[in-house]
């Protein structure tokens, strides 16, 4: 989809997990990879989850907010499917949860509400 002279993307958070890579299995079922992943590829073996995925473009998570920095990208941008966060129930650093859970989500809301983007 082009508008404005821009591809229009989808924009998934936490794309190696399970319900953001089956989300983007969905979209390319019904022939959509007009999808950029952003998330981390981690240590464990939840990158596969993406590997036979088709999408645009994947940005680390802590390279996120700075590549939607660059306004030609923002503008890019007409949804953001927000999955990622730390789910494991054995964290204990409620430090890392508060940065990674909680700020990360509100700033990446502001920036939608800011741009108005579908959130």
């Amino acid at each position: 989809k082009i508008i404005g002279g821009f591809k229009k993307m989808i924009l998934i958070t936490g794309a190696c997990g399970f319900i953001a890579s089956a989300l983007t299995w969905e979209l390319n079922q019904g022939g959509r990879n007009d999808i950029i992943l952003s998330g981390e590829l981690e240590k464990e073996d939840k990158w596969l989850n993406i590997r036979d995925r088709d999408y645009y473009d994947w940005i680390h998570k802590d390279d996120l907010f700075e590549w939607l920095s660059i306004e030609e990208n923002a503008r890019k941008i007409t949804t953001v499917v927000h999955m990622g966060a730390c789910s494991a129930t054995t964290e204990t650093d409620m430090d890392f949860l508060m940065r990674n859970n909680y700020d990360y989500t509100k700033k990446l809301w502001k920036f939608c509400a800011k741009m108005n983007i579908n959130y």
